[in-house]
């Protein structure tokens, strides 16, 4: 996405993987080696490999630093709120261009209201609140959610089989089913 649009800034949000990591794949991504070869490069990449991984470093370095992709994990924030404070100050810095967010798994989201993670009423609050995120700052968000115990072992084919609510069914454009 980055890469083919240049007026676009890229947000991503995790909360499963650490910002290094999640860079360490985007490099193994682009550079379309292993990510074990990207985390222990004496071990696994010669010469030719090594310079292919710290291209791959150098055009990653250079989206972040130009602000096209800005990668934040749990360490920075942990809630459904920050990321709106977030988007919010990307919205305020760049007024005209499209902000593409990510957010991996919103299931596991926080709140600054106390609300228990992973409760139905939590989970229809963070949906809520995204939802709301885009039409505010006129933004796209791509979030991804478990399924739920059930749904893991076969192929999902409605909104039952999401995990925790049935909210995002109705805040969601979209619902896509990897499986």
């Amino acid at each position: 996405i980055v890469e083919n649009n240049e007026d676009l800034i890229t947000i991503v949000f995790t909360n499963d993987d650490s910002r290094n990591l999640y860079i360490i794949r985007l490099v193994a991504l682009n550079s379309k080696l292993k990510i074990n070869w990207i985390s222990n490069p004496k071990v696994y990449l010669d010469k030719d490999r090594l310079a292919l991984r710290d291209e791959s470093y150098k055009k990653i370095t250079n989206y972040i630093q130009e602000e096209r992709l800005i990668i934040k994990d749990i360490g920075n924030g942990d809630s459904i709120e920050y990321l709106g404070r977030f988007i919010a100050y990307y919205r305020n810095k760049y007024p005209t261009k499209t902000i593409f967010v990510s957010c991996d798994n919103l299931s596991r989201i926080g709140n600054e209201i106390g609300m228990e993670i992973g409760s139905p009423a939590t989970m229809k609050y963070i949906s809520g609140q995204a939802k709301s995120f885009t039409t505010k700052h006129m933004c796209v968000l791509l979030a991804t959610v478990e399924l739920t115990k059930e749904g893991m072992f076969n192929k999902p084919s409605n909104s039952n089989a999401l995990a925790d609510t049935r909210a995002l069914q109705f805040d969601a454009n979209m619902i896509i089913y990897l499986w």
